[in-house]
């Protein structure tokens, strides 16, 4: 996978995220029964001449080679977590298939057992009488190969269907990250790469409670440099760096000067009939088109901009990523849209024939059909009186290429995007929905697509919001205007009331029904569902809309008052919900819009209103994040703040000082240009390693001693 690395460093909102951490251990020569890890200790246990030591680094001692010798390393506490976990590790090992049953296995073990006496083989991949979920990072003795493994006590397996897409390696350290969620979802990283993931159709159970364990065995060099155990995200946790912010579907060309504006969206797919249309490249959609994969021969219409040469594992002209890449360089935070109903939908003529093709690979293909095969819900649905999943080919017959979507589109998007992406929507859901799955449940055995449609965009980032568009609610829903969440939503989708007509017309109802979202947002902080269900209180509320009285694109008259307007977005932005419009164009047909004149001058006078209004008395930094260039080690490093462009005082008092916080590098100065009184200069020799990420923040200060915070990142090079 391509690691992407713009020309200009950006601090992904995401960063903003902190999950609660349970357990840490850096190995810092304290002793593992006696460190001062959040969790508590970790407790050595020997086997037979083999242990786990504390020498600054959590070592493996061994005398001689054997499936016999072997030691159990775990965390003294245990824990539990409804979300899940993730488990995050530095090891080092000197080969991966070895020798004397070696083998290194990492994971969580239920504290149901006794380890302090553990004697047995491998926990997570051996029945051991264990209930256990890990991996393993080398291929040992006795059957364990690398890969992820589930121990219910009686039986274990190996739960990965496909190879991973990244390797463990030897040699060097590699940064380990497991994954573990509801609904039996699991995912693994090497060195932050997407690796492998898949769902354990039985489930995890995370009711239980769980100590860290790191198993070793036989012979070979195992090192431990550090373990952190964090719970996993509940819904809605991704979308915390969102609340009160506001964004739009329109380019860069008519937005540069705008300051509170966070967000920016990209379009992956059209929608509705034309949804078989994808707007960025896709390798094995473009080979179908041209019928160089597949059971037909011969070219229709392309679907996607041309990749260029076809053997190359990346596109040559990639349009979609040079877009994403500006609006990060510009401060935005980004937001991809994708539509739910792909090939599956009522595609038009010109798009019908790559709908019927794909669909015929996904019926012929021997990879595609083992994968389909591989899971009951692909081509099932929930039943639960019977508490199973029960076929339903003839009543859904398009289920399965949903999920074929999801993994072989949405997770190649996903993984060559996901770097730059911080929420993404789902529009149509109700294609979903209308292929088996229930949203309104709260069953996660009844939301199997969606499931696969979030994790796919997981894969490529675990820190993007999600959101569905699952319809509207009717008044006599507690949660009205919003539709009930899905078990993967972070935010809503918030679908305006009136499709393309408009949705600020204060004739017949339709003004009242949409302004109801802005309501249940003041009501509730943004936490829109509060109240009901525990895991769907943190989920934030959205309204989508449009600026025009019919399309959603291109309509040509304007649709809301501006008195209005502004009241609505900054009433939403006060109470932490978010607001999302789509921008009137010139042409419906342009796929880089231009914002006709009265849309850009409402969305402008929105901008001059909250940049008064929605955040008084301190100073403000403009978009989503402040984007500092890399610095190169040993050059001078120069970058200029200009107050008015980068920050703002709401009262037009003057800024008085610019400071960095006490983690900052000392090598960075700041301080006022002498010739010019509204630029603040950063600037020095910049010391470190490459590759470093330098993470600190910048405190404005006014003349009235109020001040206002910026958290950046600074690359090293």
């Amino acid at each position: 996978m391509l690691r992407l690395r713009p020309i200009f460093v950006y601090l992904l909102l995401a960063t903003c995220l902190q999950a609660e951490v349970l357990y840490e251990d850096h190995f810092d020569g304290d002793g593992l029964s006696a460190n001062t890890g959040v969790g508590g200790g970790a407790v050595n246990v020997s086997m037979q001449s083999h242990s786990w030591t504390d020498d600054g680094n959590g070592s493996y001692q061994t005398v001689g080679f054997g499936e016999s010798s072997r030691a159990l390393l775990y965390s003294e506490n245990s824990f539990q977590s409804d979300t899940g976990f993730t488990l995050t590790l530095r090891c080092y090992t000197d080969t991966l298939p070895g020798t004397g049953g070696h083998n290194l296995s990492v994971g969580l073990i239920s504290a149901d057992g006794d380890l302090r006496n553990y004697r047995r083989l491998n926990p997570f991949a051996q029945r051991t009488g264990a209930y256990a979920m890990g991996l393993s990072i080398t291929s040992g003795r006795g059957g364990v190969g690398q890969g992820m493994y589930f121990n219910d006590g009686a039986i274990s397996k190996n739960l990965e269907f496909l190879p991973a897409k990244v390797p463990f390696k030897a040699g060097a350290p590699a940064l380990v990250t497991l994954e573990i969620e509801p609904g039996g979802y699991w995912c693994y990283r090497v060195d932050g790469q997407y690796a492998a993931s898949g769902v354990m159709v039985e489930g995890f159970d995370l009711s239980k409670r769980y100590h860290v364990a790191v198993y070793g065995q036989g012979g070979g060099l195992k090192v431990l440099q550090f373990v952190n155990l964090k719970k996993g995200y509940a819904a809605g946790e991704r979308a915390r760096h969102s609340k009160g912010t506001w964004s739009g579907g329109m380019g860069l060309d008519k937005i540069q000067d705008f300051k509170t504006m966070d967000v920016v969206q990209v379009r992956l797919s059209d929608g509705a009939v034309l949804s078989a249309s994808h707007w960025a490249p896709h390798r094995l959609l473009e080979s179908l088109c041209r019928g160089q994969v597949g059971p037909e021969a011969g070219e229709v219409k392309l679907c996607v901009p041309p990749w260029g040469d076809l053997s190359k594992p990346e596109p040559e002209n990639d349009p979609i990523l040079a877009k994403m890449q500006a609006i990060k360089a510009a401060g935005f935070a980004l937001k991809a849209y994708a539509n739910c109903e792909n090939f599956v939908g009522s595609n038009t003529d010109e798009w019908e024939p790559i709908a019927q093709r794909w669909k015929k690979f996904c019926d012929t293909n021997p990879s595609v059909v083992a994968f389909v095969n591989s899971q009951p819900y692909h081509t099932g649905v929930w039943d639960r009186q019977a508490n199973r999943y029960v076929d339903a080919t003839k009543k859904f017959p398009n289920r399965k290429y949903m999920f074929c979507y999801a993994e072989l589109v949405l997770k190649d998007y996903a993984l060559r995007y996901g770097d730059l992406i911080d929420e993404w929507i789902f529009d149509s859901a109700t294609d979903i929905n209308q292929n088996g799955d229930n949203p309104g449940g709260g069953l996660i055995e009844e939301q199997r697509i969606y499931q696969a449609f979030a994790k796919a965009v997981h894969a490529g980032n675990p820190d993007i919001a999600i959101a569905f568009n699952n319809g509207r609610s009717t008044v006599k829903s507690p949660n009205y205007p919003f539709a009930s969440p899905t078990r993967f939503d972070d935010f809503t989708f918030g679908h305006g009331f009136g499709g393309n007509n408009s949705h600020g017309s204060k004739e017949g109802g339709q003004f009242k029904r949409n302004y109801a979202h802005v309501q249940r947002m003041t009501e509730t902080n943004g936490f829109v569902f509060a109240g009901g269900p525990a895991w769907d209180d943190q989920i934030v509320g959205n309204f989508h809309s449009k600026l025009s009285t019919s399309g959603w694109k291109s309509g040509g008259k304007q649709a809301w008052e501006e008195t209005d307007f502004l009241q609505w977005n900054l009433e939403a932005m006060q109470a932490g919900g978010m607001m999302t419009w789509d921008g009137s164009a010139v042409s419906k047909m342009q796929r880089n819009w231009t914002l006709r004149q009265w849309s850009y001058d409402l969305l402008k006078a929105l901008d001059d209103h909250l940049m008064i209004h929605e955040s008084p008395g301190t100073p403000n930094w403009a978009r989503a994040f402040t984007v500092l260039p890399e610095a190169i080690v040993g050059q001078s490093y120069r970058h200029e703040l200009i107050v008015g462009k980068d920050l703002w005082d709401p009262e037009r008092d003057r800024i008085t000082e610019i400071r960095k916080s006490a983690d900052a590098p000392e090598w960075l100065t700041i301080r006022l240009d002498s010739t010019k009184q509204d630029s603040w200069v950063l600037s020095g020799t910049p010391t470190g390693s490459l590759d470093d990420r330098l993470k600190f923040s910048l405190i404005a200060r006014d003349s009235k001693g109020m001040e206002g915070t910026r958290e950046v990142e600074v690359r090293l090079k």
